[in-house]
């Protein structure tokens, strides 16, 4: 294909591979739609990288369910240390990790075709190298097509993860204009404005109108790709046939051995000889082929290939899964899709492993039954990693169904207690309290061994997140004692999680910090990472909660960097949302609630945007600014399905001050607060005690409970020791409850201390209640605004809402803001309503007027 009007894209990316060459790597996403001429942008760009440059190129596959890392395989005889890799089956990190190594040493230039098929691993793959490529001298080019990838499209995501990474470049290839369409058309008798009009200007539908002289316009493209087809043998035709049912192309050996015809298959143009692999020029002519074939010849094509691969060694089983697909063999279907289940959840590709194993279920209606079982399980655990809670809870009763046709206890109990797990995370607290309960009582009867171990490991973890702390105490050592008995290294670990966190949260117990680290350690002797960032989290989540906050952050930032380190997103991102409670928590609102923006408020799973929405939506209620009623009542839905009391207190707290400060309906809030009050002294669950019960004397709500620590600055308050909580809360790092109970004092001067600290805070309400009771005391010279120097912006704008203003600017709708900023419709609207308040406008269109007007509105600086 000539490249027309590609000068200027080119020259662009040869400038990025120049700095590259300098030392400072590129990350290039290009887009386009199919057939604008995206590959061979690359390809002429990679004809002269530089003499030292390696070239390395791979393609994501259109299979039913894509080979995990496929262009990592593809490149792997330019890169012979990955490929050793590869061969040995070498963990994900390793293997990231030696990658990344290579191209460091050895300027590259990395080719991705096709990312919008992209697997969850290779995603991962460019996510990684993204993150890191800054500090190399190579360059990777990740081709793909926009209208493929929607709002939450992984490939959108990542891209979202990586805006504001170093050395990340975006560029797009466009239609050819008119005159563009001229030039290819030339001196041939064809309408060019009509050819530019009907192919819209893309380079590919142009190019196979003029492929037979003399044509006129056909009415589609599959028409000019057809006519050449038509102009073969039959034999011919046959084999461009078979080859259409297979996108990622045929070993030439394969291709030949399904007849002959090959060389005026090349002639045709259509397909082309790549290394020792026969594929189509172009993908859009290899549907338009197969989009001809009747049923029963598709069938017949996928059959014959997948005969030739299954007499091979070392086939990718989702190649084979694909074809058997498309013969319909329900016995070799389940074959392959197991196999190529398996394979994708080895390399952390879980969505693809979830569309493997939904294949392979599908079909096993008549297999054995421990073959059935084997692979429900296995899909439950697939679905749980990908947030579809539901759908793991509905194979889980599937896996129980079967597993008590056996009869086997020891199954039942585990069968048992895995439905259990799966009604938590789906909703069903109180079912699957009940539930873990009876297997625990039942446990008791079995030998001792790691399945027992298992049992009570998973009822321990289970109670510890209820706050039952004397079952969780009772399990988890129980289960610790079999671990290490048996053998069992990854149920200690996790055992000793669940043991740590309960000896934290639920008595303050800081011997809990040495359980979690031994965890940890074992995690890390293990390989095991996301155990290793597991035993962080609750180390950091649980100190939070006691409100230990200088060993709180130190976890959850370390936390973070391991979860950036190795790609662990979905508990980077609880790591955020947790430091973004302790930010808010030690007064720093605004790192607060950066840090809370940045948590995706739509998870599958709830925990997340729980703590993230709670923590935005109570910095908006301190400082007096719209949204945070939205916010939380989206955060206490969460939280109520979840039904645990740590994630129901502090909701119910926050809508409480919510109330209190803002003068809003109380409705249905006084028996919330009253009902999960009393859960949390059943449970003697001590903080949560303390600050719903002086919700409730706020609140004028009735109750005979009283915190059970005599020091808790709450109580302190409640009870009038103003002072003396006022100095707690201090010693704790909380100014803004310092401030509050310095205000309560009454005195002026416990007033005006209140108000100082509250003005520093920006904590607008309770600012003003202070002026109030200062005036009703006869004061004068009262303080009023925040001080500029505490805000990194004029008008108190978060560095993202700032970011939201210039896109509002550019008249961005709240569902383009999002796309942008890769955050839900609804996360946007919270901003864009928080952006009106603080710059007291109306509309959308003044606060745009207003920032255009003022150009300083549109930056922010880090606040000292």
């Amino acid at each position: 294909m000539e490249l027309v009007e590609r000068d200027h894209l080119l020259e662009d990316l040869r400038l990025e591979t120049r700095s590259a060459a300098k030392g400072s790597g590129r990350l290039v996403f290009l887009g386009g739609d199919a057939g604008l001429g995206k590959s061979s942008v690359v390809r002429e760009m990679a004809r002269k990288p530089g003499s030292q440059v390696r070239l390395m190129w791979g393609a994501c596959d259109s299979l039913t369910t894509p080979r995990p890392l496929g262009p990592l395989l593809d490149m792997a005889s330019t890169a012979p240390m990955v490929g050793d890799l590869i061969d040995r089956g070498a963990p994900r990190f390793e293997l990231f990790t030696s990658l990344v190594e290579d191209i460091t040493t050895r300027p590259s230039l990395l080719v991705m075709e096709d990312a919008h098929w992209a697997d969850e691993a290779t995603l991962d793959l460019i996510l990684f190298l993204g993150r890191r490529i800054a500090d190399t001298r190579s360059i990777v080019v990740v081709t793909y097509r926009p209208h493929e990838i929607t709002t939450r499209h992984p490939l959108r995501l990542v891209m979202g993860d990586l805006a504001t990474a170093a050395g990340h470049r975006r560029f797009q290839v466009e239609p050819l204009s008119l005159d563009g369409v001229r030039t290819l058309v030339g001196e041939r008798s064809i309408d060019a404005e009509r050819l530019h009009r009907v192919t819209g200007g893309n380079p590919f539908y142009v190019t196979e109108v003029l492929a037979k002289p003399g044509w006129t316009v056909p009415p589609t493209v599959a028409d000019a790709v057809l006519a050449r087809v038509s102009r073969l043998p039959d034999e011919e035709r046959d084999l461009l046939a078979t080859v259409s049912v297979e996108p990622t192309g045929l070993e030439l050996d394969l291709f030949e051995s399904l007849g002959r015809g090959l060389p005026k298959a090349l002639a045709s143009g259509l397909v082309v000889a790549d290394g020792d692999t026969i594929r189509f020029r172009h993908e859009l002519a290899r549907l338009a082929i197969e989009g001809t074939l009747d049923a029963q010849r598709r069938r017949n094509a996928h059959k014959d290939i997948l005969g030739e691969l299954e007499r091979r060694d070392d086939i990718d089983p989702s190649r084979l899964a694909h074809h058997a697909n498309g013969v319909n063999d329900p016995a070799a279907i389940l074959k392959w899709a197991t196999e190529a289940g398996d394979a994708a959840a080895a390399s952390g590709a879980h969505r693809q492993a979830v569309e493997h194993f939904r294949d392979g279920v599908e079909h096993s209606v008549s297999a054995d039954i421990d073959i059935r079982i084997d692979l429900l399980e296995k899909y439950a655990t697939e679905l749980s990693r990908v947030d579809r809670m539901e759908d793991a809870l509905a194979m889980r009763q599937r896996v129980l169904t079967l597993v008590r046709r056996g009869g086997n206890m020891t199954r039942i109990l585990l069968a048992e207690a895995h439905l259990a797990d799966a009604m938590l995370h789906a909703g069903d607290g109180i079912g699957a309290y009940r539930l873990m309960d009876k297997v625990v009582a039942a446990a008791d009867s079995l030998d001792p061994g790691l399945e027992m171990a298992q049992i009570y490991y998973m009822a321990g973890y289970q109670v510890m997140l209820a706050r039952r702390a004397g079952d969780a105490m009772r399990w988890c050592k129980r289960a610790i004692a079999l671990a290490e008995e048996h053998g069992g290294d990854k149920i200690l670990a996790r055992t000793l999680n669940a043991l740590g966190s309960t000896r934290i949260v639920s008595f303050e117990d800081l011997t809990g910090v040495e359980e979690l680290t031994r965890s940890g350690v074992i995690a890390e002797e293990l390989g095991w990472d996301a155990q290793k960032v597991n035993a962080l989290l609750d180390l950091g989540s649980g100190l939070c909660e006691i409100r230990r906050y200088s060993l709180a952050e130190d976890y959850l930032q370390r936390g973070i960097e391991e979860t950036a380190d190795r790609d662990l997103d979905g508990l980077r991102h609880y790591c955020t949302a947790w430091l973004s409670r302790v930010r808010f928590e030690q007064g720093r609102w605004s790192e607060a609630d950066d840090l809370a923006s940045r948590v995706p408020l739509d998870s599958g799973a709830p925990m997340c945007p729980i703590v993230a929405a709670t923590v935005m939506g109570r910095t908006r209620t301190r400082r007096g600014e719209s949204g945070a009623e939205e916010l939380l009542n989206e955060a206490w839905s969460l939280a109520q399905e979840a039904g645990d009391v740590q994630r129901l207190w502090p909701v119910v707290a926050a809508r409480a001050e919510w109330a209190w400060l803002s003068g809003g309906n109380r409705g249905a809030l006084s028996r919330d607060l009253l009902s999960v009050l009393d859960t949390a002294v059943e449970l003697g669950v001590r903080w949560a005690i303390s600050e719903l019960v002086f919700w409730a004397n706020k609140l004028d709500l009735p109750t005979e409970h009283q915190s059970p620590m005599e020091t808790d600055p709450f109580r302190l308050h409640v009870e009038g020791e103003h002072a003396a909580a006022a100095m707690t809360w201090a010693e704790l790092g909380c100014p803004y409850e310092q401030a509050w109970s310095l205000v309560d004092a009454g005195n002026e001067e416990s007033l005006r201390q209140g108000l100082d600290l509250l003005i520093s805070l920006g904590a607008g309400p309770l600012a003003d209640r202070a002026r109030q009771s200062l005036r009703e005391l006869g004061a004068t010279r009262i303080p009023s605004g925040p001080r500029p120097q505490t805000t990194g912006h004029p008008e108190g704008l978060t560095r993202r809402q700032v970011e939201v203003l210039g896109l509002l600017t550019e008249g961005m709708t709240d569902k383009e803001i999002a796309e942008r900023l890769f955050i839900s419709p609804k996360t946007a609207g919270h901003h864009v309503t928080a952006i009106l308040q603080k710059l007291d406008v109306s509309s959308r269109h003044a606060a745009a007027s207003r920032s255009q007007q003022k150009p300083s509105l549109l930056a922010y600086r880090q606040p000292t």
